[in-house]
């Protein structure tokens, strides 16, 4: 680029040689107009200097300018280097952490899943014994209505069996003081007493073979709670009322002997 200095230097020779060329006896006017061209020459000169001058300021503004920018943008480059730096460094870590915890939720969902095949298993079981309870129970149920009509049944013939040995003893009684008596058998003291006692003997072995309504219940009761107790495949048990049911009916062929 030309310096102001030299575009003067280049203006100012020429002038000078066409001046020194002019012969002595050139007139004023040549001289004067030569003067006012060297004049307008040399303030386009310096218009064009500061024009120049200030195009070159502009540019080394620009140029400043330019530079300002380069160093901000370098220091935003750097600065989005770094912080994209620690953002991939976050994202691995969060990346290994969220690898981590899904290594551990699948420990745990297996451990869930294990945990419900045995909730599964254990709540068929008990499904099983409740149904098998259920079984034992409504056998039980039907067992113990068996019972208590076997019971009531029992208790019925065991009341008219009582009635009848009653009946027996009575007859027996008539027989052996008022009979005895008419036929004019003899009949002392001794005799009389010992008829008594055995009279008053089989009257009680009538009362204890007598079923009672509340010996019912309580033998009912007992069934119901064996019955619940005993296997499924479990034969009844006998009632105790039906053996002592016997004895009034040997009192009775004891009376008639």
């Amino acid at each position: 680029m030309k310096t102001p200095h030299r575009r003067l230097l280049l203006v100012i020779v020429p002038l000078l040689l066409i001046t020194g060329s002019l012969p002595a006896q050139q007139d004023m006017k040549a001289i004067e107009a030569t003067m006012g061209r060297m004049r307008d020459a040399l303030r386009n000169t310096m218009i064009q200097l500061q024009t120049a001058q200030a195009e070159n300021a502009a540019s080394q503004a620009k140029l400043v300018e330019a530079e300002n920018k380069i160093v901000e943008l370098n220091a935003r480059i750097t600065s989005l280097t770094k912080q994209a730096d620690a953002d991939k460094a976050n994202a691995t870590r969060v990346a290994k952490e969220q690898e981590a915890r899904i290594g551990t939720q699948a420990t745990e969902l297996a451990a869930l899943s294990s945990n419900l095949e045995k909730w599964k298993a254990g709540y068929k079981q008990a499904a099983d014994v409740a149904n098998q309870t259920e079984s034992r129970r409504a056998k039980s149920a039907a067992k113990v209505i068996v019972l208590e009509r076997r019971v009531a049944d029992q208790q019925v013939k065991n009341q008219e069996l009582y009635k009848l040995g009653l009946e027996v003893l009575t007859r027996y009684e008539k027989f052996g003081l008022g009979t005895a008596i008419v036929r004019r058998e003899p009949f002392t003291g001794i005799a009389r007493a010992k008829f008594e006692t055995l009279v008053q003997d089989y009257s009680d072995k009538l009362a204890d073979g007598r079923i009672k309504p509340e010996d019912a219940e309580k033998s009912a009761s007992a069934a119901a709670a064996a019955a619940s107790a005993a296997p499924a495949s479990a034969p009844v048990p006998a009632t105790p009322s039906e053996k002592p049911a016997e004895k009034p009916a040997a009192s009775a062929q004891k009376g008639k002997s």
